[in-house]
């Protein structure tokens, strides 16, 4: 049963089917046991995560889409509720960011990775020092991350054993300061990571609807 649950929470990935259907159609003994979902990037209502948090209170992996700002005031509460959470990925950063991870650091003791892109503030890099420092992975990738930030997280998360800072601009790839403290890092990659922003004339299909034109990384 808990391969099948598997498989239909795979399916939940398509915009045909919502969280409402497959909690309709999975028992909710078996639908407590689910313990990863990744949620569509369309389709979804705050009502399906609310619904979410409720039916499965054991999510260890958890997989989020773009939300508005009406939506994301929510987030704390909602990861109140899955204190198994380990790890959790985000289209990108909630303008409650920091208190979120705050939310996170207090509730969910498990709690080891996290991926989001966006611009990722100093004040964003504290709260994961004070809040998840025995994180072991971060993604950042294709985010806007100064030097100084990046090393505050390198200073303060020493179980880190991977970082993920792919695309990113803020601060120079080949930096020897930002080289020499994540060396010690496992799984480090830095790969195309610019101090400034280029200029481009074309306009970039990012897909699912979206575009962008003006300043790439």
């Amino acid at each position: 049963m808990e391969q099948l649950l598997q498989k239909v929470l795979h399916f939940l990935l398509s915009p045909l089917l919502l969280f409402l259907t497959l909690a309709q159609i999975v028992p909710e003994k078996e639908l407590q046991l689910c313990d990863r979902a990744e949620v569509p990037l369309k389709h979804t209502s705050l009502e399906e995560l609310v619904l979410a948090s409720i039916e499965c209170p054991r999510l260890k992996v958890l997989a989020l889409p773009i939300l508005s700002p009406s939506e994301e005031v929510h987030l704390p509460k909602l990861m109140n509720k899955w204190k198994h959470l380990q790890k959790l990925e985000m289209e990108s950063k909630p303008n409650n960011f920091t208190e979120m991870v705050k939310t996170i650091g207090m509730h969910c003791g498990e709690f080891c990775g996290l991926t989001v892109s966006g611009t990722i503030g100093s004040e964003d890099a504290l709260a994961i020092v004070d809040h998840l420092p025995n994180i072991h992975c971060l993604d950042f990738s294709r985010s806007f991350l100064v030097k100084e930030g990046l090393l505050t997280i390198l200073t303060g998360c020493k179980g880190l054993e991977r970082l993920n800072v792919d695309d990113c601009v803020g601060f120079d790839g080949e930096d020897r300061e930002v080289l020499a403290m994540a060396s010690a890092i496992k799984d480090f990659s830095n790969k195309r990571c610019k101090l400034y922003y280029e200029h481009v004339d074309e306009e970039c299909d990012l897909g699912s609807g979206y575009y962008f034109c003006g300043f790439v990384f």
